[in-house]
């Protein structure tokens, strides 16, 4: 699986790897919500093909049944807004402008928070300024004073799944994103600490805290997202969690 991070460079698989499952929030996308127009149309190109390529070389794929759109409907979504993407795939809890929030984080804050949980060593990197302008791979340190909506970076588990770790306002999330493109998964399969989820939307620049979907979102709770959860989540204990 080494290989599999360190044949690509780093920043882009991590990008890529995220648009093609969550659908390019950013994690954000971490984790979870579409490419807005400010996202570069290159990435975007790239993350299509990636996903063209991972379908013709597979035979076989792990799929479960899913609710699906017609191609006019599929048309109908293409301009809509993340809320209003939101309203149609999930339930909305809340919304929480970013200026107003008392939970985002400082990129020392960031660092400390995910190494604290044993997830340290790699990058950590942002994507959005807290006005919501994009700033293409923001690369945070511990002496990093400045506040961002969202963080990402990834982890390489004992059994070697990779997995995209998502911090996005106070709350972190976890994808097995090497399980998902090895096996070709059609699920968006995301872990969680409660059954909500923290979508960052640029555009309107704030928070949208949401109960997903299934058909959408395979959300997965679990006590504690640290490495010691994830060393544990070999891919037959994944293959447990949804089929």
């Amino acid at each position: 699986m080494k290989d599999f991070i360190t044949s690509l460079p780093g920043r882009i698989v991590i990008i890529s790897a995220l648009l093609i499952i969550v659908g390019g929030i950013i994690f954000f996308s971490v984790l979870g919500t579409r490419v807005n127009s400010r996202t570069k149309e290159s990435v975007q190109e790239e993350t299509e093909q990636d996903a063209s390529v991972s379908s013709s070389s597979k035979e076989e794929k792990r799929q479960v049944p899913a609710e699906t759109d017609s191609a006019e409907d599929e048309e109908s979504y293409i301009d809509e807004s993340l809320e209003q993407y939101l309203k149609r795939t999930a339930k909305i809890e809340n919304i929480i402008s970013v200026n107003d929030s008392q939970t985002v984080m400082t990129g020392a804050e960031a660092i400390k928070f995910l190494s604290d949980r044993g997830f340290d060593g790699q990058p950590i990197e942002c994507d959005f300024a807290m006005d919501g302008e994009y700033v293409e791979g923001v690369e945070v340190t511990s002496e990093s004073s400045e506040k961002y909506p969202e963080y990402t970076t990834y982890f390489e588990a004992e059994n070697g799944c990779v997995w995209i770790i998502t911090v996005s306002n106070g709350s972190i999330t976890a994808v097995p994103i090497s399980y998902i493109i090895d096996f070709d998964v059609n699920l968006r399969i995301v872990l969680s600490e409660s059954d909500k989820m923290i979508c960052y939307d640029p555009e309107s620049n704030q928070f949208f805290e949401v109960i997903p979907d299934k058909w959408e979102y395979f959300l997965v709770t679990v006590p504690k997202i640290d490495a010691e959860t994830l060393n544990k989540m070999t891919n037959e204990e994944l293959d447990k969690l949804w089929k």
